[in-house]
């Protein structure tokens, strides 16, 4: 894939050839995007657009300038369909405020030209009081049913999973453990409950056998406590799981390849990037990832 970058604040790419695909994996910024070519995208199985973290910003209506930049960006690309890493409200403002905000955010993403699917994140369901393992179930609620609204895939529980073209798409749940994070404090909290493990296995083997690939996405990247992920991780390497996509990070990084399946941390569309250099991962991007079954 060919991609010219006007104004540019940075750019990453990355290749990686699967058994049974080839994943191509670009990430722009949103400022000054425009396509010059890509001689692939004609023969492509499936075309994704990924969004990342707008929240943990210290400017919420500038986070969503970016996300409308973002949602811009893709729309030029033309994929199949967006996956939304989650992280799109702050769950810790009022209930009327969620709501604002939440009609605000998604109206941006109702621009977007194909269907869009978003993996709830911390930051969309989190109680307005810090306590890891939280009892306050009050925003994940809220979020929830703001979110049936528009997804029906989504009632008394925010993962799900879809079929675009021959691909299976599912999207986790990454924080049932509320207020808590694969790398700091009770690490052991950050993991998948036996109840979505349990509907997970039960998915894949409705869906699974008979799909060209599968792709999960999720917020919090749960393989950084590889104990709890484990079973996940083995359950998706007995079908043909292409990658595994999460954000939460505000940087973009390419993790690794075990048993052909990619992990990946995409960066933020309008979070803070933590100031630092473009390289490092202070970039504002989406991301597009293109799954061509030619080996």
């Amino acid at each position: 894939m060919a991609l010219g970058i006007g104004s540019m604040l940075g750019r990453c790419a990355s290749r990686a050839s699967f058994t049974r695909a080839r994943v191509i994996v670009a990430c722009f910024t949103v400022v000054g995007f425009f396509p010059i070519a890509s001689a692939s995208q004609a023969f492509a199985d499936v075309k994704i657009g990924v969004v990342g973290d707008q929240t943990g910003a210290a400017d919420i209506d500038k986070s969503f300038g970016v996300l409308q930049q973002g949602v811009d960006a893709i729309n030029r690309e033309a994929p199949d369909v967006v996956l939304h890493t989650g992280d799109l409200i702050e769950s810790t403002r009022t209930p009327d405020e969620i709501k604002a905000r939440f009609g605000q955010a998604t109206a941006i993403l109702g621009k977007l030209l194909a269907p869009w699917y978003l993996a709830a994140g911390d930051h969309d369901v989190s109680p307005p009081d810090f306590i890891q393992g939280s009892s306050d179930r009050s925003r994940e609620a809220l979020f929830e049913t703001l979110y049936a609204n528009l997804n029906p895939l989504v009632g008394r529980r925010l993962y799900y999973s879809f079929d675009v073209k021959e691909y299976h798409f599912v999207a986790l749940y990454s924080t049932e453990a509320l207020d808590t994070d694969p790398r700091w404090g009770n690490v052991f909290f950050s993991g998948v409950s036996d109840e979505q493990y349990n509907w997970l296995v039960n998915d894949l083997a409705a869906h699974g056998t008979t799909a060209k690939g599968v792709i999960v996405f999720l917020h919090q990247p749960l393989w950084y406590m590889w104990s709890n992920w484990d079973r996940v991780h083995q359950l998706l390497a007995k079908y043909p799981t292409r990658a595994v996509i999460a954000g939460h990070f505000h940087y973009d990084q390419i993790d690794s390849r075990i048993d052909n399946i990619e992990y990946r941390v995409v960066g933020a569309t309008g979070g803070d990037t933590k100031h630092g250099s473009a390289n490092a991962g202070d970039l504002q991007h989406v991301t597009l990832l293109t799954i061509k079954d030619d080996d």
